[in-house]
């Protein structure tokens, strides 16, 4: 069992494809192909079987993956620790779109000083691949805003504040164009954009999708939308507030409301997971920055 042989197999594994995965590798699909076969020749089992025209891992395909992925990360560590800075590490960050975007700018920036050689691989995705990523060691760390299985370790590295954002061009400031503070009756009297899946992760136990309590404060679904993209162009166009984090708008055209008259304010704790910071030395000094 070769080093090689490892990531070729798992290259082909996380494609569920032996073209797509030498892609991945810079060789020739038969040179993948010719790795498994060799593999599965030494342990005496199939490790993939043909679905149409993929392939999914056996469940003997599946517990070589778990274990290749530690074998590979074990052997770069050993690398790494032995000669330093001269040997490239790869770093597996996961994280949803919108915190990749924002909060994970500032996490890689991070990692980028503590190690300037390094190779990150951002992937994106929801909560719950990301932690089944983190089980399966695919990635090294996430970030995360649900809640996270006793089995993996976590640390809070940001709170998150929800605002009600509009437009200067949105009516509610006609008369106002000085003043941002509002009663919420007033606000509740305009429509918002509102997402209409879980776009922002886990935000709040009261069944909205954007942390916004309805059960208090019923608002106007002006528009129910599937991407954070659009709900923002709604915002900007004045057509409609929207209900979102703290970080997302840095521009003079949007601004948050003061709102009077109600009394919750959602929050978002942003947690950094990963499985075992301490079974990586580099992976250990990472989880320390933190």
């Amino acid at each position: 069992m070769e080093i090689f042989e490892l990531k070729y197999f798992l290259a082909a594994a996380n494609n569920e494809n032996i073209h797509k995965g030498s892609l991945d590798v810079n060789v020739s699909p038969a040179s993948v192909s010719k790795a498994i076969s060799r593999l599965e020749a030494e342990l005496g089992v199939n490790l993939f079987y043909n679905e149409g025209r993929n392939i999914k891992l056996t469940s003997q395909g599946q517990a070589l993956k778990l274990r290749a992925h530690s074998i590979l990360q074990l052997e770069e560590d050993t690398r790494y620790l032995i000669s330093g800075d001269k040997e490239k590490i790869n770093i597996h960050f996961g994280a949803d779109e919108i915190l990749q975007s924002f909060i994970g700018v500032e996490v890689t920036a991070k990692m980028r000083k503590l190690f300037s050689k390094a190779a990150l691989h951002l992937s994106i995705g929801d909560d719950k691949s990301n932690l089944k990523k983190l089980t399966d060691g695919e990635i090294h760390l996430a970030l995360i805003s649900t809640d996270v299985p006793k089995d993996l370790k976590a640390k809070t590295i940001n709170k998150v504040i929800f605002k009600t954002w509009a437009a200067k061009n949105h009516p509610i400031f006609n008369g106002h164009k000085k003043n941002h503070v509002f009663d919420i009756q007033e606000v509740l009297k305009h429509g918002f954009v509102v997402p209409s899946e879980a776009l922002l992760g886990k935000i709040t136990e009261h069944g909205s999708l954007d942390g916004w309590r309805e059960d208090k404060f019923p608002r106007i679904h002006a528009y129910q939308v599937q991407s954070l993209k659009v709900m923002e162009n709604y915002v900007r166009s004045g057509r409609a507030f929207a209900y979102l984090p703290d970080y997302y708008f840095a521009d003079e055209d949007l601004v948050p409301l003061q709102i009077t008259g109600c009394s919750f304010n959602c929050q978002q704790s942003i947690k950094l997971v990963c499985k075992n910071p301490e079974a990586l030395g580099w992976l250990s000094k990472v989880w320390d920055l933190f």
